[in-house]
Order: C-alpha cells, then structure tokens, then sequence
C-alpha cells in the first residue's frame, strides 16, 4: 500500500506524520530528525532481502535502495564490514517492519537505485547509522532535504572511520 504522508515538526522535537490512507487520516510519530521546513512524501512499506553495504539494500522485487542523507564505509573495509553487519542487523530483523519514502521531486541515482528515507520501526534508519563510527553523512550532491541533512550532521559526531 503507498500513502502520501506530510510531516512536520512538534514542539518536542519528534516529527508528526499525517497521513491519509483510504480516507482516514491518522497520525503517527516518527523518529526522523526534526526539521524546520515541511516534506511531502509517499511512504511504502517493504520487505528488505538482501543488504548490499549500510547504506544500499534490496527489497522484494528486486528494487535497489540507496538510503538518502548518508554513506557508509564501502565493504572492503573493517568500518564496511561493521557497516553491513549493523544495516543487516536493523534491516532484516525478524518481525522489523521497513518503509521507504520518498523524497517529493527524487526518485533514482545514476545507477538506477530508488533513493528512499528509511524507516524500520518508527525509528529513522540515517538517524541510526550516522551515529555509528562507519557511516557519515553524505557530502556530495544530496537529494535529501538541506534540513534533513542538518539535522543528520547534529548526530555525525566524527564522521567515518572506514580502517578500523
């Protein structure tokens, strides 16, 4: 099922989906970072089969996903091997329940990957990776909302460390 969901910030900090799904809205929280401007996207939720690195994944289907707003250390390396055990972990954990959104205006990357907002369990998946010593937060040209990447860079105390 695809909904279109708006999200914009409360007061505490946590964003407020509303969304409207056979013609009912609802209201769900969600844990992405709070933003200051409004992102209209659809959400859709996925069954993920195959994590590629901790930021690129495959879902039922055979969809490629690359997650907006971070990079991870690449797999050849300690902090990509780190990387994908985490992304593995988060991703395909039994009963875990995985939603892509899309950003309004983005849909594919060069290499035909869907570029989506994660989340798994109500909880923003950049949120969690860029938290961890083998993902940052992207730097080159970023899809993902400016606001969304600020508020990833409040959590990316040390950027990546892809050698150990």
């Amino acid at each position: 099922m695809i909904r279109l969901s708006v999200i914009a910030l409360t007061f505490s900090g946590v964003m407020l989906t509303t969304s409207c799904v056979s013609g009912t809205p609802t209201n769900e929280p969600s844990q992405m970072p709070a933003t200051s401007t409004t992102i209209v996207m659809e959400s859709e939720p996925v069954v993920v089969t195959r994590v590629i690195d901790g930021d690129t994944f495959v879902v039922a289907g055979g969809a490629h996903v690359r997650v907006l707003g971070i990079d991870s250390c690449e797999t050849g390396t300690p902090g990509g091997q780190k990387a994908l055990v985490d992304a593995d972990a988060v991703l395909t954990a039994q009963g875990s329940s995985v939603t892509l959104s899309k950003q309004l205006g983005v849909d594919l990357d060069r290499y035909g990957r869907q570029l989506r907002y994660v989340t798994v369990d109500g909880q923003d998946y950049a949120s969690l990776m860029v938290a961890k010593d083998h993902t940052k937060v992207y730097s080159g040209k970023n899809d993902a909302s400016p606001s969304y990447i600020d508020a990833l860079r409040t959590l990316d105390a040390n950027g990546a460390t892809c050698s150990g």
